[in-house]
């Protein structure tokens, strides 16, 4: 069994055009952010992780609500705010190319698969991206089929495509 932590979060909820955001952030960057959640659900996430939860917000949390509001708001945003990693080394890795990725480009499962360092693991990053704990700031949602097609996000096509709208994409199907 995993040992739980003790690591203490600011928890924020924003709302936005598609909906409220919600993020937890330590000290030493984000931990999760939640699309169309509640602070209370997320909060419901993390406390049995051992998690807890501060009053008030931390300068990480500050910074991401920034970026946030100006991603949200139309501006190019490249998000600078640490995160802090965790799943499996391959995951990790997809993440850190996904992060390069900048706003209002899109790459398909086999070019991150690419980025990566594993261009034969396209089916392993479409597992990673099912897996993402910080959509938006790790951006999930810039991930296409090799077709041009959108396939698979959390938050469902029609959140993909808004936010990919919102970053001046085009987008197919």
């Amino acid at each position: 069994m995993a040992t739980k932590t003790r690591e203490s979060v600011s928890v924020v909820e924003m709302k936005t055009p598609v909906g409220p955001v919600s993020f937890a952030a330590s000290r030493d960057g984000l931990v999760k952010l939640g699309l169309k959640k509640s602070a209370a659900d997320l909060i419901d996430e993390l406390e049995p992780e051992g998690y807890v939860i501060d009053d008030g917000e931390n300068a990480v949390a500050a910074r991401l609500r920034k970026e946030l509001e100006r991603y949200f708001s139309g501006a190019k945003v490249a998000f600078k705010t640490p995160v802090v990693m965790r799943g499996p080394a391959f995951h990790q890795k997809v993440y850190g190319a996904l992060r390069e990725v900048p706003f209002g480009k899109v790459v398909s499962y086999g070019e991150l698969a690419g980025l990566a360092g594993s261009p034969q693991a396209a089916r392993a990053v479409g597992q990673a991206m099912a897996n993402n704990f910080a959509p938006i700031v790790i951006p999930c949602h810039r991930v296409i089929g090799s077709s041009g097609k959108l396939h698979g996000f959390g938050g469902g096509l029609d959140l993909k495509r808004a936010l990919l709208e919102l970053e001046g994409v085009e987008t197919k199907g």
